[in-house]
């Protein structure tokens, strides 16, 4: 199922769902999910296409943030492999209320044919009883039984990932130490995002290796044969 427009009409009438899941949570890799076409993992011409395609707009329609994504070493900015046009840190798509964003930064190792990548995408939708009720129904009919659910009277939340991890509360995907693609609903404030930090994992560890390289040249350089 696609999220669109569409759902800020579907009726109210859903049952409600148990508070928790019997049995052991679901185990999903979430690399596999997309929200309105888009995945992580995907290229700038990817996402541009996928969210054209899932609105059924022109490309042309869909904003580029003004912010350019530049490399996490040198700086630079970094460009179209084929326009050379500098590639923005994000992408959007509002109609209604209803508004996409789709979130970038370089890709590392680079790759010059597709130098950025999307690390998180973010569905909103008005929030309203109404949407609240239609938005949960669409995304456990899109992505099944969640690995971790929480709700009471303030909070309506549902976390898939690959690795559940076992607290003294309960299973959660959620671990600082240990960071994976989560997809995250909120029901109450009616927002879904996909998130993969494991591309940010990639820059810090590019950027460490890269100024190590740096720092061997510059020694290297400066090494010289004792005279005296």
């Amino acid at each position: 199922m696609k999220f669109g427009v569409t759902l800020l009409v579907i009726a109210v009438g859903i049952s409600t769902l148990p508070s928790a899941y019997a049995g052991p949570p679901r185990s999903v890799d979430v690399r596999n999910f997309d929200v309105a076409g888009v995945k992580t993992g995907m290229d700038f011409d990817q996402a541009l296409a996928a969210i054209a395609k899932n609105f059924q707009v022109e490309p042309s329609q869909i904003r580029h943030s003004p912010m350019k994504v530049n490399h996490p070493v040198t700086g630079t900015v970094l460009k179209h492999p084929i326009t050379q046009v500098p590639l923005p840190t994000s992408l959007f798509y509002e109609k209604e209320g209803v508004r996409l964003e789709v979130l970038f930064i370089a890709r590392m190792p680079l790759d010059e044919a597709r130098p950025t990548v999307v690390t998180r995408v973010s569905y909103q939708m008005p929030t309203t009883g109404q949407n609240m009720t239609a938005m949960e129904e669409a995304v456990l009919a899109k992505y099944g039984e969640p690995t971790e659910k929480l709700k009471d009277s303030k909070t309506s939340a549902m976390l898939w990932c690959h690795q559940p991890i076992s607290s003294r509360v309960g299973t959660t995907c959620i671990d600082f130490n240990n960071q994976q693609p989560i997809l995250h609903f909120l029901g109450h404030n009616t927002n879904l995002k996909l998130v993969d930090p494991n591309w940010d994992v990639a820059i810090r560890e590019s950027a460490k290796n890269l100024q190590k390289e740096r720092d061997k040249a510059r020694e290297d350089s400066l090494r010289r044969k004792p005279s005296f």
